[in-house]
């Protein structure tokens, strides 16, 4: 018989991203997979690849009628597809299923993350059976299972990148994103530094008029520049990349570093409990990247920051030493049934 689990997520893809690369290895394994979450069908970040059910939620714990309607949904759901486990990933949006596993009495598994985790995490982790955090000096006590990546980073190499993109193999690149919420200003920031140095770009925009705009800027300063507005293939995008400019989201971060890509991280200041600064301090001790804070910076010093970072590039990755985890999430969960 397979075993049957059950994903609370629901967000960014901070969030969504790491649940279904665990989901893709449950499958694997021939379990029974099942997505629970805010409003799933409307999520650009989710494949809906995997059976799903949106359940109702609320950005904030006080919204009482709506948090009902979440857990009272969740009941029904546990009760049809009867999981073994549950694991959820944070966020607000999956506290109505996370709490309805609790109320069922049904096993929990809880994965931070962030370094600093949200409050959701944070709350409930007395009631779990089990806790998965990314990074080895999280604030909270946890197994260490790193982070389930979407994607091999041996799987395409750097000439494949380079050509899916039809970039120059003899000049550098710098990959540039902030996420999904945080790159209005990483943007503007990025192309204003960026028109005095000596890259090519791949700048992921976040939005199609950004996009649109920045793919005529770039033409006008005679940059060669891929500027899309979301990159599917990430893969490509890391594996294209000598440096990168990013926020400090814990997937970002954790793909930097199985990619090993020197950047600079500049945190997103409106982040919740600023837990993006926790997350780059983490990589800076690592010696593969720099932080910065947004108000700290400008065009001119980020110039100069960015061709430091491009100049020490292989000393950094040469120094990078990665920690083994013990067991990964997969393991975790299944070893929770």
């Amino acid at each position: 018989m397979s075993k049957r689990i059950l994903i609370a997520t629901g967000g960014t893809g901070g969030h969504l991203f790491p649940a279904e690369a665990l989901g893709a290895q449950l499958l694997n394994e021939k379990c029974e997979v099942f997505f629970a979450g805010h409003k799933l069908s409307e999520n650009r970040f989710f494949s809906r690849n995997f059976r799903f059910e949106d359940i109702p939620s609320s950005s904030s714990l006080k919204d009482v009628t709506t948090l009902y309607r979440g857990v009272k949904k969740s009941l029904r759901l546990i009760n049809s597809f009867d999981p073994q486990v549950v694991v959820g990933f944070g966020s607000y949006y999956s506290f109505p299923v996370i709490l309805a596993a609790i109320i069922k009495r049904i096993p929990i598994v809880l994965y931070a993350a962030d370094k600093k985790p949200g409050k959701v995490i944070r709350y409930l982790s007395p009631f779990a059976k089990k806790v998965g955090v990314n990074f080895p000096e999280t604030l909270l006590k946890g197994d260490l299972v790193g982070m389930p990546l979407r994607f091999d980073p041996t799987s395409v190499s750097k000439e494949k990148a380079i050509k899916y993109y039809g970039l120059d193999p003899n000049k550098p690149v710098c990959l540039v994103f902030g996420g999904s919420q945080g790159a209005k200003n990483l943007n503007h920031l990025a192309f204003e530094a960026l028109k005095t140095l000596p890259f090519q770009v791949i700048h992921l925009t976040g939005s199609p008029e950004e996009t649109s705009i920045y793919a005529s800027l770039y033409n006008k300063q005679n940059i060669k520049a891929v500027v899309k507005t979301f990159e599917s293939r990430m893969e490509y995008a890391w594996k294209a990349a000598d440096i990168a400019l990013t926020r400090a989201g814990a997937v970002s971060c954790a793909e930097e570093k199985a990619f090993k890509v020197p950047g600079l991280l500049i945190p997103f200041p409106q982040a919740s409990e600023d837990h993006q600064t926790f997350n780059a301090e983490s990589l800076k001790a690592l010696g593969l990247c720099e932080v910065k804070a947004e108000k700290d910076l400008t065009p001119q010093s980020l110039s100069q920051i960015l061709d430091e970072i491009y100049q020490t590039r292989k000393q950094r990755i040469d120094a990078l030493k990665i920690e083994n985890t013990p067991y990964t999430l997969k393991e975790l969960v299944l070893n929770s049934i």
